[in-house]
């Protein structure tokens, strides 16, 4: 008894530290995006206007400075937009650079590479992108169902199937972990928050979870 309470707490750990290693993975992407644009961008700015004023002392200058001179703001120029570019990369993550599916093959990747579990991802029909704001909000939902599965099922297999047919999506996630009482938990905290993300995208959600076999999780949404 003991040793299996040993292994509980151990297990209940090493979820709360991935379920924080994915949030700390997001909050440093922003960090380093805020960093990029506010710092690194406004210095690139001040020096841009220390260049653009001495456009007035051009005319003294010797052709061969003119050309080094203009040379140096091109680059400057390209340097700043290339900043930009960056930290909106950053800021919005894969999915905004290349979609839903890629950003939950990312999670899936760091997922498995815990060896604790194995997430599975079979998608049909989505041969192009969605609504950039629909992709995040469904990742994000996508992402605390895991989140959920991780801390309180005891599962070591997730299996997520995205089917788009027409102007509908339908997502399901599967785990083979110890389930739940729906009636029991229908009104808990963690499912009503994921109702209230599904509702603000105008989709719907259906659990379906039996003690001990496992819980199944099927979304609905117009694209």
């Amino acid at each position: 008894i003991a040793d299996r309470k040993i292994d509980n707490i151990l297990q209940t750990q090493e979820m709360k530290n991935l379920d924080a290693m994915l949030e700390g993975q997001d909050n440093e992407r922003k960090r380093i995006a805020a960093d990029l644009h506010d710092r690194l961008g406004s210095m690139l700015s001040t020096v841009k206007l220390h260049f653009t004023s001495m456009e007035d002392k051009l005319h003294d200058l010797q052709k061969d400075n003119q050309e080094q001179y203009h040379k140096a703001t091109t680059l400057l120029d390209e340097a700043t937009n290339e900043v930009r570019r960056i930290s909106h990369d950053l800021s919005t993550g894969t999915i905004a650079k290349f979609g839903l599916i890629p950003a939950l093959y990312e999670l899936k990747n760091t997922l498995d590479s815990t060896k604790k579990i194995t997430v599975n991802i079979l998608e049909t029909g989505i041969d192009e992108r969605l609504d950039m704001n629909l992709e995040i909000s469904i990742y994000r939902i996508i992402q605390e169902l895991i989140a959920n599965t991780l801390k309180h099922a005891k599962a070591n297999k997730v299996d997520i199937q995205l089917t788009k047919i027409e102007d509908s999506l339908n997502v399901i996630i599967e785990d083979n972990g110890i389930g739940f009482d729906i009636s029991q938990q229908s009104d808990g905290i963690g499912i009503q928050n994921i109702k209230q993300r599904v509702a603000k995208i105008d989709g719907d959600i259906t659990f379906d979870s039996t003690p001990s076999i496992g819980t199944t999780v099927i979304l609905n949404f117009e694209v």
